[in-house]
């Protein structure tokens, strides 16, 4: 009964142990599987804030690109020489040197226009050059946001203008500026002026937005890859795509580009610390396996041990009652069971 109770108590102990052990190792598998999880989940929203500020700071250029092309076409409208030299009656030599050919080599506008009250197109210049072109015909898309901008003038007569997208017939875009041609009162009387603004002129500029362009975006601030498409591009994950969208007709295009994400280096440089610590963590777990194999032993032996020693008690106690019930207690009956005694194994 002993045997058995003490045989109980081992296996139990040994229950005891194993209950300890496999969850610790499943803890530790378990933890790292979590931090794996969270390192790679973190890599990962740290690559979409890197495309989303990438995009932002994208936007703000190209905003700051078309508020700076529509502040020098308000700056040329808002001139007492502009209404003599293009609304009275258009002086071509004057024209060219101050918003033809001057603005078009010094802002980068490949076309600057003067539409009169009847949107019919007064003056225009392409590339440098005089040519005889009709905006709207060329730019259907433009009648919107000239119409806008006439609106606008009733209530914001000072007001810098419209600048928008706008897109080009055979494909591609530009940046669309225009503003009214107002008086600033530096050489008419108010009553002249007053009269000029109700002839409603409007200087339009545009600026392609050309590979060239995107080229020097991309060297001047760390772009890789800026593609334009009239096509919206399928998501990827590693991609950007930004909308340019008109303010009147939706979107004009899609900029696509690479920006450079760190995800990839982040979760490789955690696994590297992550490994370190898992190889710590497998060898304190390998140890204690070690140890509790140890334990094992310890209580096999101990028990091996408890039962040969009871099995050697009882041998003596058999002995011993054998020789008791020995009818005569001579001397030779003595000495025989004495042999048997010291006969028995130790």
């Amino acid at each position: 009964m002993k045997e058995d109770r003490l045989i109980q108590i081992q296996m139990a102990t040994r229950r005891r142990i194993k209950q300890l052990i496999l969850p610790l190792i499943a803890f530790v598998f378990g933890a790292f599987g979590l931090i794996f999880f969270g390192v790679w989940n973190t890599s990962s929203i740290q690559d979409e804030q890197t495309i989303e500020a990438s995009k932002q700071f994208l936007n703000s250029l190209l905003e700051d690109k078309i508020l700076s092309l529509q502040s020098v076409t308000a700056d040329y409208a808002y001139w007492d020489i502009s209404i003599k030299k293009l609304v009275v009656e258009v002086d071509e030599h004057w024209a060219e040197k101050n918003i033809g050919a001057y603005l078009q080599g010094r802002q980068g506008f490949v076309g600057s226009y003067v539409l009169n009250d009847q949107n019919q197109t007064v003056y225009s210049a392409e590339h440098g050059e005089r040519v005889d072109v009709d905006l709207l015909q060329l730019l259907p898309d433009a009648e919107p946001v000239i119409s806008q901008l006439r609106s606008i003038f009733k209530t914001d007569p000072l007001g810098v203008g419209l600048g928008t997208y706008i897109s080009k017939p055979n494909g591609g875009m530009y940046i669309l500026t225009a503003s009214v041609i107002t008086p600033d009162y530096s050489e008419f009387t108010k009553e002249e002026g007053a009269f000029f603004n109700n002839t409603k002129f409007v200087l339009v500029h545009i600026t392609e937005l050309n590979d060239a362009f995107f080229k020097d975006l991309e060297s001047r601030f760390s772009f890789s890859g800026l593609k334009v498409s009239q096509q919206i591009k399928e998501n990827s994950e590693d991609t950007a795509t930004l909308e340019l969208k008109s303010i009147f007709n939706g979107s004009v295009a899609w900029v696509s580009w690479k920006p450079q994400l760190q995800g990839a280096a982040f979760v490789s440089q955690s696994l590297k610390s992550i490994g370190l610590a898992l190889v710590f963590l497998l060898g304190l777990v390998a140890f204690i396996a070690i140890r509790t194999l140890d334990i094992f032993n310890i209580f096999d032996k101990g028990a091996a041990d408890y039962v040969e020693r009871t099995k050697k008690v009882l041998g003596y106690e058999q002995a011993i009652s054998g020789l008791a019930k020995e009818e005569f207690l001579d001397e030779e009956s003595m000495v025989n069971g004495l042999q048997k005694i010291i006969k028995m194994p130790a």
